[in-house]
């Protein structure tokens, strides 16, 4: 996501250098941005804690949900 969120920086570095059009920083900053920020938000709600009890914790991740037993966490 950091590299969605810096492509612009990159693509103005290009065009200041004559690798690339202007056009394109302006294209990746509307695309990275868009990108990042629907990204950003999936993250959010990966966070979110379903079901907790004192032994197990489930969550929902990208690739479904996850459960934790508690009891078995050690240092």
């Amino acid at each position: 996501m950091a590299l969605l969120l810096l492509s612009p920086f990159g693509a103005w570095l290009l065009a200041l250098a004559d690798y690339l059009p202007t056009e394109a920083s302006v294209l990746c900053a509307f695309v990275g941005s868009l990108v990042a920020g629907f990204a950003l938000l999936e993250q959010c709600q990966e966070m979110r804690v379903i079901r907790c009890s004192m032994t197990h914790i489930t969550a929902r991740t990208w690739t479904g949900q996850r459960s934790v037993d508690l009891t078995r966490i050690r240092d």
